[in-house]
Protein backbone atom coordinates (compact mmCIF):
# COMPACT_ATOMS: atom_id res chain seq x y z
CA UNK A 1 0.00 0.00 0.00
CA UNK A 2 1.20 3.86 -0.80
CA UNK A 3 0.16 6.21 2.16
CA UNK A 4 1.42 9.25 2.12
CA UNK A 5 1.03 11.86 5.55
CA UNK A 6 2.39 15.89 5.38
CA UNK A 7 4.85 17.37 8.28
CA UNK A 8 3.20 19.95 9.76
CA UNK A 9 5.88 22.32 11.27
CA UNK A 10 7.15 19.30 14.05
CA UNK A 11 4.56 17.34 13.41
CA UNK A 12 2.93 14.50 10.94
CA UNK A 13 -0.72 14.41 9.70
CA UNK A 14 -2.64 11.73 9.57
CA UNK A 15 -1.59 8.83 7.19
CA UNK A 16 -3.63 8.09 4.26
CA UNK A 17 -3.51 5.45 2.02
CA UNK A 18 -3.84 6.31 -1.23
CA UNK A 19 -3.31 3.08 -3.27
CA UNK A 20 -6.22 1.61 -1.89
CA UNK A 21 -4.84 -1.83 -2.58
CA UNK A 22 -5.58 -4.20 -0.10
CA UNK A 23 -5.06 -7.77 -2.25
CA UNK A 24 -2.38 -6.43 -4.68
CA UNK A 25 1.92 -5.20 -4.21
CA UNK A 26 1.97 -1.20 -4.30
CA UNK A 27 6.04 -0.59 -4.54
CA UNK A 28 8.67 1.77 -5.19
CA UNK A 29 6.44 5.23 -4.84
CA UNK A 30 7.91 8.70 -6.29
CA UNK A 31 6.58 12.17 -5.02
CA UNK A 32 6.67 15.38 -6.24
CA UNK A 33 5.13 18.35 -4.92
CA UNK A 34 2.84 20.91 -6.45
CA UNK A 35 2.62 24.46 -6.31
CA UNK A 36 -0.55 24.58 -4.25
CA UNK A 37 1.92 22.06 -1.53
CA UNK A 38 -0.50 19.37 -1.99
CA UNK A 39 1.25 16.07 -3.53
CA UNK A 40 1.62 14.07 -6.50
CA UNK A 41 2.09 10.31 -5.94
CA UNK A 42 3.09 7.83 -8.43
CA UNK A 43 3.91 4.02 -7.75
CA UNK A 44 4.31 0.60 -9.52
CA UNK A 45 1.28 -1.51 -8.78
CA UNK A 46 1.68 -5.27 -8.99
CA UNK A 47 -1.75 -6.60 -10.32
CA UNK A 48 -0.58 -10.18 -10.89
CA UNK A 49 3.03 -12.04 -11.30
CA UNK A 50 3.38 -10.54 -15.15
CA UNK A 51 1.36 -7.34 -14.66
CA UNK A 52 2.34 -4.37 -13.64
CA UNK A 53 1.33 -0.80 -13.75
CA UNK A 54 2.14 2.74 -12.85
CA UNK A 55 -0.19 4.88 -10.70
CA UNK A 56 -0.40 7.89 -10.55
CA UNK A 57 -2.50 10.47 -7.88
CA UNK A 58 -2.59 13.68 -7.56
CA UNK A 59 -3.76 15.51 -4.53
CA UNK A 60 -7.05 18.06 -4.51
CA UNK A 61 -8.28 20.57 -2.84
CA UNK A 62 -9.93 19.37 0.37
CA UNK A 63 -7.28 16.28 0.65
CA UNK A 64 -9.27 14.72 -1.99
CA UNK A 65 -6.77 12.54 -4.15
CA UNK A 66 -7.43 11.27 -8.01
CA UNK A 67 -5.84 8.32 -8.89
CA UNK A 68 -5.24 7.33 -13.27
CA UNK A 69 -3.15 4.08 -14.57
CA UNK A 70 -0.64 5.54 -16.90
CA UNK A 71 1.04 2.54 -18.36
CA UNK A 72 -2.10 0.82 -19.05
CA UNK A 73 -1.27 -2.32 -20.45
CA UNK A 74 -0.88 -6.00 -19.75
CA UNK A 75 2.59 -6.12 -19.25
CA UNK A 76 5.89 -4.68 -16.77
CA UNK A 77 5.56 -1.43 -16.29
CA UNK A 78 7.88 -0.12 -13.45
CA UNK A 79 10.15 2.26 -11.43
CA UNK A 80 8.45 5.35 -12.49
CA UNK A 81 9.35 9.27 -11.53
CA UNK A 82 7.16 12.80 -11.42
CA UNK A 83 7.55 15.91 -11.68
CA UNK A 84 5.48 19.03 -11.47
CA UNK A 85 5.84 22.51 -13.34
CA UNK A 86 5.34 26.17 -12.25
CA UNK A 87 1.67 25.27 -13.63
CA UNK A 88 0.68 22.31 -12.10
CA UNK A 89 1.33 20.05 -15.20
CA UNK A 90 2.51 16.56 -14.10
CA UNK A 91 4.83 14.50 -15.87
CA UNK A 92 5.35 11.12 -15.93
CA UNK A 93 8.04 8.72 -17.23
CA UNK A 94 8.73 4.81 -16.21
CA UNK A 95 9.85 1.57 -17.83
CA UNK A 96 8.00 -0.69 -19.85
CA UNK A 97 8.74 -3.52 -21.44
CA UNK A 98 4.95 -3.37 -23.70
CA UNK A 99 6.96 -3.71 -26.99
CA UNK A 100 9.34 -6.78 -25.38
CA UNK A 101 11.94 -4.27 -25.25
CA UNK A 102 12.32 -2.27 -21.75
CA UNK A 103 11.89 1.51 -22.98
CA UNK A 104 11.56 4.40 -21.04
CA UNK A 105 7.90 6.14 -21.48
CA UNK A 106 6.69 9.82 -20.59
CA UNK A 107 3.02 11.30 -20.13
CA UNK A 108 1.76 14.28 -19.48
CA UNK A 109 -1.22 15.44 -17.60
CA UNK A 110 -1.62 19.19 -18.41
CA UNK A 111 -4.26 20.17 -16.02
CA UNK A 112 -7.64 18.18 -17.06
CA UNK A 113 -6.38 15.24 -18.33
CA UNK A 114 -3.47 13.02 -19.31
CA UNK A 115 -2.27 13.76 -22.58
CA UNK A 116 -1.16 10.14 -24.95
CA UNK A 117 1.97 7.89 -23.60
CA UNK A 118 5.55 8.42 -25.61
CA UNK A 119 8.30 6.36 -26.16
CA UNK A 120 11.21 8.70 -25.64
CA UNK A 121 14.17 5.89 -25.85
CA UNK A 122 13.12 4.05 -28.70
CA UNK A 123 16.21 2.06 -28.62
CA UNK A 124 16.90 -1.70 -29.15
CA UNK A 125 18.71 -1.62 -26.09
CA UNK A 126 17.69 -1.89 -22.73
CA UNK A 127 16.55 1.22 -21.03
CA UNK A 128 15.40 1.36 -16.88
CA UNK A 129 14.98 3.28 -14.22
CA UNK A 130 14.04 6.89 -15.55
CA UNK A 131 14.18 9.97 -13.56
CA UNK A 132 12.73 13.34 -14.48
CA UNK A 133 12.90 17.02 -13.25
CA UNK A 134 11.02 20.52 -14.31
CA UNK A 135 12.38 23.63 -14.09
CA UNK A 136 10.81 26.57 -14.29
CA UNK A 137 11.13 27.83 -17.89
CA UNK A 138 9.63 24.37 -18.40
CA UNK A 139 12.29 22.79 -20.00
CA UNK A 140 12.34 18.72 -19.21
CA UNK A 141 15.03 16.72 -18.09
CA UNK A 142 14.77 12.84 -18.40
Amino acid sequence: MVFSATALAEDWATKTNISNSSSKISENPAVAPQTSGRGVVAWTERFSSSDTDILVEREGSGGSWAQNNVSNNSTFSEFSAVAVDSFNNVYAVWDDNAGGNYEIWFRKFNGSSWEGKQNISNTPYLSEFPDIAVPTVQIIYT
